[in-house]
């Protein structure tokens, strides 16, 4: 009695490449913020001129004409700009 042998393959087969997770992507700054006068969120920055050592920025609310200007660099952001209209309105 004689034993059939397998055929040998002689096909590489590539190891399976490990699976990673998906990458997570960073949630984008908020462009619009709540008027800290009539509370809607209705508040932009408009105006926003960076230089290397000054510049300005201009915050306005749509809903009641709130309108502000600071001076700003160029790693100010719009948030940036937002915290310093809120620290001047509960300053006062």
């Amino acid at each position: 009695m004689s034993r059939k042998s397998k055929p040998t393959r002689d096909i590489y087969i590539r190891p399976r490449a490990p699976a990673y997770p998906p990458k997570k992507h960073e949630e984008e700054p908020p462009k619009r913020f709540d008027c800290p006068k009539c509370g809607m969120a209705a508040v932009t920055v408009t105006k926003l001129v960076r230089s290397d050592y000054s510049g300005h920025a201009t915050i306005k609310c749509g809903k009641c004409g709130l309108q502000r200007r600071y001076e700003a660099t160029s790693l100010t952001d719009p948030v940036d700009v937002y915290g310093m209209l809120v620290d001047e309105f509960f300053k006062e």
